[in-house]
């Protein structure tokens, strides 16, 4: 998730404005039945098993379950629901609150829809300026997120550990220092149980996501199970193991193609109501993946190594299908 540079983040409740959202298939011919109308056979793609977005907010006083059903009526099949910051909580029992949220609202998907989840937890690299203004240690209490986390996971609530790193815009060095420290713990923490870490950090080239790998060794997790959150696609040719995820626009998806490397897509959806549709709307992966479609012979290696193929590996082939 982004917020803008050097704001103060909180997540306000409010739920007097919910959008309405049109459908458009101008753009997808090759989406239309015979009538015009959206062509969803069996889960949307018939030829791919998973249309998968692995970077997705979700808000109770959001669009929420509506957001998923945009998702879904698309064709989309799966999301990863990453846990969302809300600093109007206070500090007591942060972790705790924010994670429980989570968890609930992946239960109600699974429930009240046909959209499959995984679901990741971690604390936010903003956290630490709420810590810090709140008079307590943030590497402590992050910490204690982490270890939260990591036990959810352990118990098989949850997937991965994450949004954790840095902040993505310039930070004093005590902020910078901090956060790899957190950061670093949260891929111990990963390695030991097993899991992926999604990284949050500012925009890298290459010799920071050589620098990002170098940290996952010392933590002595594979690079393989990091994922880096809201990738810069021009860094995918970069010799590192680390994964790529990818904001799916039109031009980075066409960008990350013509790399000839894996990746997945994501939106980054974070359901905010004053905000709607930011950083891209719930159903942006699956009509990207319908241009990919039709703009590439070789599509369905594209989208099965995004949707199925890495993930699967990351997360458990079972926790995407």
């Amino acid at each position: 998730m982004e917020n803008d540079p050097g704001s103060s983040f909180s997540c306000c409740r409010i739920v007097s404005y919910l959008p309405e959202i049109t459908y458009s298939t101008d753009e997808y011919p090759c989406a239309r039945d015979s009538q015009g109308g959206l062509q969803l056979s069996g889960r949307g793609f018939p030829e791919l098993e998973a249309v998968f977005d692995n970077h997705f907010h979700l808000r109770e006083d959001g669009l929420f379950l509506e957001a998923v059903r945009q998702f879904r009526k698309e064709g989309g099949t799966c999301i990863n629901l990453t846990s969302l910051p809300d600093h109007e909580l206070g500090v007591d029992g942060y972790y705790q609150k924010i994670y429980d949220r989570t968890v609930r609202m992946a239960a109600r998907i699974r429930n009240e829809t046909d959209v499959k989840v995984v679901v990741t937890v971690g604390p936010y690299p903003l956290d630490y300026f709420l810590f810090r203004d709140a008079g307590r240690e943030p590497v402590s209490e992050m910490t204690l997120g982490i270890e939260l986390a990591a036990k959810l996971v352990s118990e098989g609530v949850a997937d991965a550990i994450g949004e954790v790193g840095r902040p993505h815009f310039p930070v004093d060095e005590t902020v910078y220092s901090a956060s790899n420290m957190v950061m670093s713990r949260a891929m111990q923490s990963a390695r030991e149980a097993g899991c992926p870490v999604i990284l949050h950090t500012e925009d890298l080239d290459c010799n920071r996501i050589l620098e990002l790998e170098r940290i996952s060794l010392d933590a002595g997790i594979r690079p393989e199970m990091v994922v880096k959150h809201h990738s810069d696609p021009l860094t995918l040719p970069c010799r590192s193991g680390i994964v790529h995820s990818v904001l799916a626009t039109r031009p980075n998806i066409r960008e990350a193609i013509s790399s000839g490397k894996g990746f997945m897509m994501e939106t980054d959806y974070v359901d905010d109501p004053l905000k709607p549709g930011k950083v891209i709307a719930p159903f942006s992966v699956p009509r990207r993946a319908r241009a990919v479609m039709q703009e590439n012979e070789n599509w369905y290696d594209i989208l099965h190594e995004s949707f199925i193929k890495i993930p699967g590996r990351l997360y458990g082939i079972d926790r995407i299908l």
